[in-house]
Parts: structure tokens; C-alpha cells; sequence
């Protein structure tokens, strides 16, 4: 299953997948979210994006 790094749902429909800015770990992010600019933050490094 793919998670949102921002609110935690199931993401595998209609999710970006990016680089970490500040690690390149793989950060997933549900459409919504993405959408109304959620904040994120990283599982590996802590970095936090909009």
C-alpha cells in the first residue's frame, strides 16, 4: 500500500511520488493534499515542505 506523507490515507490512486529535497528519499503525496498545499515532512531526514 502506498501511504500519504501528509495525511496518512491510502494514496496508490492519483499520487506523486517525488525526490526528497533534501535526502532523495521517495515521498508519496495524495492528490488532495498536494492540492491544498499540506504540510509534509520527511521520514528519513525531517525535512519539512509544504
Amino acid at each position: 500500500m502506498t501511504v500519504c506523507m501528509s495525511c496518512g490515507r491510502d494514496a496508490r490512486d492519483k499520487a506523486t511520488k517525488f525526490p526528497c529535497p533534501s535526502c532523495g528519499a521517495v515521498l508519496v503525496r495524495c492528490a488532495d493534499c498536494k492540492a491544498r498545499g499540506n504540510e509534509y515532512k520527511c521520514i528519513s531526514c525531517g525535512n519539512l515542505g509544504p
